[in-house]
């Protein structure tokens, strides 16, 4: 029942579609916070800079990344908020037809 609301309501279509380009973001997000992290323990960030400065570049970077993260998930909830709003229309108005 679900997918035949989504199928007919090019609203909800539209918010499927950002909610999956935002756990994308998120997803992508969350693998460069990792790897960096990984660089960062291993050193191997920016090989000829000094310590101080690589752990500068990745702390700059992580806050990028936690930004893109939180930026996706935003995104994600609204799409999600507007989802529901567009079953809840077509639910609401599926009743009144058969009424």
């Amino acid at each position: 029942m679900a997918g035949e609301l989504i199928s007919d309501d090019p609203q909800a279509r539209d918010a499927l579609s950002r909610i999956a380009q935002a756990a994308e973001r998120v997803a992508k997000a969350q693998k460069a916070k990792a790897d960096l992290d990984k660089a960062l323990e291993q050193g191997s960030v920016m090989g000829s800079a000094d310590t101080e400065s690589k752990q500068e570049w990745v702390q700059a970077e992580l806050k990028t990344v936690d930004a893109e993260a939180w930026k996706a998930q935003e995104l994600m909830r609204v799409a999600q908020e507007e989802l529901a709003a567009a079953e809840g229309d077509k639910k609401q108005y599926r009743e009144l037809a058969s009424q």
